[in-house]
């Protein structure tokens, strides 16, 4: 649950709808990386993408973990990071009836997952 305590209702409302926004995308990139059959790869990379842990991941013991050299590791990443923003560009698309909206709503989902 998401502590909100201190914001106001829009502050509330703002972060809610981010927060489902960024779920939406990960789920849908769950769905496509399960139906590549490499849902276990999104899992170990995920944490390099989505951030939020006190201790950042290793990208070496990844590698290891997934039996691929460092440099496919990344690639990969880099992939995934760009699938990501695609993702989240999408659902942001949906929640707009004007596409030339979906930068600046962008914007705004970005400062209030900063903030």
């Amino acid at each position: 649950m998401l502590a909100t305590v201190h914001l106001s209702d829009a502050g509330c409302y703002d972060l809610v709808w981010a927060s489902n926004i960024v779920s939406r995308a990960w789920k849908n990139l769950q769905n496509e990386f399960e139906a590549e059959s490499k849902a276990e790869w999104l899992e170990e990379l995920r944490p390099f993408v989505a951030g939020g842990s006190a201790k950042p991941p290793c990208q070496e013991e990844a590698a290891t973990r997934l039996g691929v050299p460092i440099a496919t590791l990344r690639t990969w990443l880099s992939r995934l990071r760009q699938r990501f923003r695609e993702s989240l560009r999408a659902e942001v698309g949906s929640t707009v009836s004007d596409p030339a909206d979906i930068d600046g709503e962008l914007r705004h989902l970005y400062q209030i997952l900063m903030a």
